[in-house]
């Protein structure tokens, strides 16, 4: 029997004011963290892998020191203070859910991923199995990672989970589905209505009618980015991906309770 896990995303518009750097929204945090909680409590041997975005933290700090559009090639000191204010982040979330008494451990892509020209070279997830295998929720992020032809480069939590997907695919394990959790109730059309299900065949006419929100500091591209990277895992690995309001009426405990949780659907 396959081994289900979920990959779950606490959104950095969520967690953080992308128009303030380095600002956490702790009752966001608190909340989201309360809820993982209360999950892990109900299904204890539930295997769950935690990623955030980088919000006001890692975005800021990769507009200070970007050097092109492609956020590639940063200075040395650059990559480094990047590398620290993501981890730092990652770190306060970390603490909140030890605090709720959710076993979980910090894995920094940097440590565990390298790329070449912008793609995955090599990955090591031997930790995170260990984690899985547990029962320990293991927490990774949008991070600065080394690069072998251009020396370091932004990879997003979307593009994280996508990697550790086909790697954990390729180990015998199944993911069931990518959570987004946000702090709207899905993707909104023109008229402001939640879109249901976003798939290849309607994203050309949907992505004219979809209502974008800009942030001030939002590297990686924000909303369309999200559903780019989750119809790529659509397509190549059949995994849908949901997002959804999980700060309003206890809607990721009822996720994972399987009620009808308003969302859209990427498939």
């Amino acid at each position: 029997m396959k081994k289900t896990i979920y990959l779950l995303k606490f959104g950095g518009s969520v967690i953080t004011d992308k128009d303030r750097p380095q600002a956490i929204n702790f009752s966001q945090v608190e909340n989201l963290c309360h809820q993982i909680s209360q999950i892990k409590k109900n299904h204890p041997s539930l295997r769950l892998i935690i990623g955030n975005g980088a919000g006001s933290f890692g975005h800021y700090f990769a507009l200070k020191h970007k050097k092109n559009a492609l956020l590639t090639g940063f200075s040395r000191f650059g990559f480094c203070e990047i590398s620290f204010f993501v981890r730092k982040l990652n770190l306060a979330i970390l603490e909140k859910l030890l605090a709720e008494g959710v076993p979980s451990f910090s894995l920094p892509p940097a440590s565990f991923l390298i790329s070449k020209n912008q793609k995955r070279k090599k990955i090591f997830i031997e930790p995170l199995i260990c984690c899985l295998e547990r029962e320990i929720v293991g927490i990774v992020f949008g991070d600065i990672i080394f690069d072998m032809a251009i020396d370091s480069v932004i990879f997003s939590t979307e593009k994280i989970f996508r990697e550790l997907t086909k790697e954990l695919l390729r180990r015998g394990y199944s993911v069931d589905q990518i959570i987004y959790c946000s702090d709207v109730d899905g993707i909104y059309d023109e008229k402001g209505k939640v879109i249901e299900k976003i798939n290849q065949e309607n994203f050309p006419e949907i992505k004219k009618k979809i209502i974008w929100s800009v942030k001030k500091f939002d590297v990686t591209g924000g909303i369309l980015h999200k559903i780019k990277e989750s119809l790529k895992i659509a397509e190549e690995f059949g995994i849908s991906s949901f997002i959804f309001n999980a700060n309003k009426n206890n809607n990721l405990v009822k996720l994972f309770e399987g009620k009808t949780v308003v969302g859209t659907r990427i498939e």
